[in-house]
């Protein structure tokens, strides 16, 4: 009897420390694995002010197969970032993600008829208050508290006839900071 509890009471030590073994190697390797962040895969595109098409890349945003997405990265510390984008599509929506992947700001084609928005710092909202370029006066001001942010732009393409109408407009979208400077 006392001989199969020694046994028991090993068996029950072994299991502890394996268990402990392989959860203080999980608690190492979580950071190698944690690094392919949103922000990360963005930057691996290409250039920030520069809208990358997402099509044939493995993103989660493009699961939907009707749906078209591009990604930009923007930093305001280089002024405010104008984002545009001309033409006539079934349906867009734009989001904006900060850089922990938390969206701060979503639109569509419901609420603004227009693909034209002006993201901004608050010091940037208050200096542009005093003085707007009148070629961004019917911009959607979009007063952003992080500097650095990524916008989605996705395009909803019904079928393959939309598809040149879907593309242009997916070309014409822009993500480039401006001067305030007169």
């Amino acid at each position: 009897m006392r001989h199969s509890l020694l046994q028991l009471l090993y068996a029950l030590l072994l299991g502890l420390l394996g268990a402990a073994i392989v959860h203080i190697t999980i608690i190492l390797l979580v950071p190698s694995y944690a690094s392919e962040t949103l922000w990360n895969r963005v930057e691996q595109l290409g250039q920030p002010e520069t809208f990358h098409p997402l099509e044939g890349k493995n993103w989660a945003m493009r699961s939907d197969p009707l749906m078209r997405s591009t990604v930009c990265r923007f930093d305001l510390s280089n002024g405010p970032v104008h984002i545009s984008a001309i033409g006539k599509v079934p349906f867009w929506s734009l989001a904006l993600y900060n850089h922990q992947g938390d969206i701060t700001f979503s639109l569509n084609d419901q609420v603004s008829p227009a693909t034209d928005l002006l993201l901004v710092s608050p010091l940037q909202k208050i200096l542009l208050e005093q003085s707007m370029p009148q070629q961004l006066e019917q911009s959607v001001l979009v007063n952003q508290a992080a500097s650095e942010g990524i916008v989605v732009l996705r395009v909803f393409e019904p079928d393959t006839t939309w598809r040149d109408e879907v593309s242009e407009f997916l070309k014409s979208a822009e993500c480039m900071s401006i001067s305030l400077e007169n």
